[in-house]
């Protein structure tokens, strides 16, 4: 009991970001392997429940927050679970995608308050908020591949210029490729809606990493003196 109370108070007091950037990269290794089943896509929801609940407790909210999320994560949950059973393969696909979209965004809005209040309260950069940065960005091309996926799923016409709509590791691929902007080329989108957003996925994602990466990485460790005069005054 010792031992556990010890686990949830570190992880409660010191921003474990770490293992919270573990389980978003199983999340994605997750989304990039899983089979186009629908058992896979309502894996998919409770996964990234299960990172909301998570980003939010590592990210210390109130209790009524993590209530919240964690009635959202069931809610997400048990509808993909019914739009599963309904049988309708395309009203699966593109719910399970917009409940991603949703619990990611918020994952992404939580550690990003949390990280704002940190640095504010410290006045220092850490190398835990710095694990929390790249939590979000990480979370940005899980966000942008499952809105790529609903955009496929609702529209008609194929989502590649290639001819076809892919599958969750085809928008994994092509979302994380927009947002480092690499730009392969092998994968395209074809309608007005997928190349708005994987335009404006490209430009986040540079923004994202020329700011607000860049400025935590510069500052990490600064004011740490300053922080300790204050202490001893």
């Amino acid at each position: 009991m010792e031992a556990r109370r010890s686990l949830r108070g570190r992880i409660r007091e010191s921003e474990a970001y770490e293992l919270l950037l573990v389980l978003i990269v199983l999340s994605i290794v997750f989304a990039e392997a899983a089979p186009e089943r629908e058992w896979a896509r309502v894996a998919s929801v409770a996964i990234q429940g299960v990172t909301l609940v998570f980003a939010l407790w590592t990210s210390r909210v109130s209790r009524r927050g993590l209530v919240l999320a964690l009635s959202a994560a069931v809610i997400g949950f048990i509808a993909a679970a019914v739009a599963s059973a309904a049988g309708s393969d395309q009203l699966l696909r593109a719910f399970a995608r917009l409940v991603n979209v949703m619990l990611i965004a918020l994952a992404a809005f939580a550690i990003a308050r949390a990280l704002v209040r940190s640095v504010t309260e410290r006045r220092i950069v850490t190398l835990q908020q710095v694990l929390g940065v790249v939590c979000i960005y990480l979370l940005l091309g899980m966000l942008f591949s499952f809105a790529f996926g609903a955009v496929a799923a609702i529209d008609s016409g194929h989502f590649f210029s290639a001819g076809f709509d892919g599958d969750g590791s085809d928008f994994v691929y092509f979302s994380f490729v927009s947002l480092t902007t690499v730009g392969y080329g092998d994968l395209t989108a074809s309608d007005e809606v997928g190349r708005a957003l994987a335009i404006l996925e490209a430009l986040v994602g540079q923004l994202y990493l020329v700011t607000i990466v860049a400025l935590f990485v510069s500052n990490l460790g600064r004011g740490r003196g300053r922080a300790r005069a204050g202490d001893e005054g």
